[in-house]
């Protein structure tokens, strides 16, 4: 008789966790947010935002006339990563050397062609080639899925 207890016990908290685990499975849509927010201080370019893509979550980011002409003759200025750190990422980027006028802030979170490979477990989580990602920033190019924000802002 005192064996059963423990596992009763045991069972009852299964179940527990098991309830709120499916609860919270209905409440969430499964919807990434993603924010880009840029500010200057003087010639530096700082980049930053929220989003509700897990830790360790890879963020590539190009920064380019905000002009489609000016884009297609002079190509992007710049590009890199950003970690998604609780909920945050950031970077900073000394733009001395880039032309004045307004320049385009892109902000995307893809599985492929980051540079980098995403860790496995955002792999797992989004697909392959982000078939999984849901929410208003989402867009599919082939059968690809990424998210992307952007943001212009004028350079002095």
């Amino acid at each position: 008789m005192l064996y059963f207890r423990p596992i009763l016990v045991l069972a009852l908290i299964i179940l527990i966790l098991g309830i709120i685990f499916f609860a919270w499975q209905f409440t969430w849509n499964g919807a990434i947010d993603l924010s880009v927010n840029v500010e200057w201080n003087q010639q530096i370019l700082i980049i930053k935002g929220k989003t509700t893509l897990p830790d360790t979550a890879i963020l590539s980011y190009e920064i380019g006339p905000a002009d489609e002409n000016t884009l297609a003759e002079e190509g992007i200025y710049a590009s890199g990563i950003a970690v998604v750190k609780k909920g945050q990422y950031s970077t900073q980027l000394d733009t001395s050397l880039f032309p004045p006028g307004d320049i385009k802030v892109w902000v995307l979170f893809q599985l492929e062609s980051t540079g980098r490979i995403q860790p496995p477990e955002i792999v797992n989580r989004y697909g392959v080639y982000g078939q999984y990602l849901k929410g208003k920033h989402v867009i599919k190019e082939n059968d690809h899925y990424r998210l992307e924000v952007s943001k212009v802002i004028p350079k002095n």
